[in-house]
């Protein structure tokens, strides 16, 4: 049995854009139509994203739909800046590409961070809030990046995506083995051992 390749970044990126044009067309929770959007988008991520609070939306959404909206939401956040209209997928997939590149893995992911490192690392790029930071270590601090705001979002964005990708990542994974073992246990004896000799 092949074991499947995949990124997860078009699915993901295809359900976070539906999202995003559901707010869009004027879904927005009251909040968020006040006088200061980009606050009230802010605060919204947040809620979303800090697995520490009970908020209703997480008793309206799974945890992997709050992570969905919330990376909609950074597009929305990002595109309000004219420079970025209609371009804060690409770039969030383009920054977790070049993470990618330097060695950050979905399966590297996996077996590095804990279940919820990645989406509070988001938070802490986007926030500045440093009961978001997840290291013991201090390279990876805001004020060490020296990133411009938008930069900053960017890298929420594909942070958050990383996130996505090591959960869709685990739950391949797992249907993987249990596909594996379910076809190995249909196996007679006979080609039990015709498989065991073969790895």
């Amino acid at each position: 049995m092949k074991k499947p390749n995949n990124d997860f970044t078009a699915e993901i990126i295809a359900e976070c854009q539906m999202i995003k044009q559901f707010i869009a067309n004027d879904y927005l929770p009251d909040l968020i139509r006040k006088t200061d959007p980009e606050s009230a988008i802010r605060w919204t991520i947040v809620n979303l994203l800090d697995h520490k609070r009970n908020m209703s939306y997480k008793m309206l959404h799974t945890q992997q739909q709050c992570d969905n909206i919330a990376l909609a939401l950074l597009a929305m956040l990002l595109e309000k800046t004219a420079k970025y209209r209609n371009q804060a997928f690409e770039l969030f997939a383009q920054e977790r590409q070049r993470q990618i590149t330097r060695g950050y893995t979905i399966a590297r992911d996996i077996a590095t961070y804990k279940s919820n490192e990645l989406s509070n690392f988001a938070l802490y790029r986007l926030t500045d809030d440093k009961r978001f930071y997840p290291f013991s270590n201090d390279s990876m601090l805001n004020e060490k990046q020296n990133h411009s705001q938008s930069e900053r979002i960017i890298q929420a964005g594909a942070i958050l995506l990383a996130h996505r990708q090591k959960e869709c990542g685990q739950v391949q994974k797992a249907e993987f083995l249990k596909t594996a073992s379910r076809e190995e246990t249909s196996l007679n004896p006979n080609q039990r051992k015709e498989v065991s000799h073969v790895h």
